[in-house]
């Protein structure tokens, strides 16, 4: 098993930013990185 399924998270999860749109809005500077991202928009 991976890791979201031992958490039993069950989120959609983004797994391509081109253009870094999501990157910039969510501080992410490199890779890989994981962020939990509530339903509110807060890190």
């Amino acid at each position: 098993m991976g890791m979201l399924e031992d958490l039993k998270v069950n989120k959609p999860l983004i797994l391509s930013d081109p253009y870094g749109k999501a990157g910039k809005e969510y501080g992410v500077y490199g890779l890989p990185m994981t962020v939990f991202i509530g339903a509110d928009g807060k890190v």
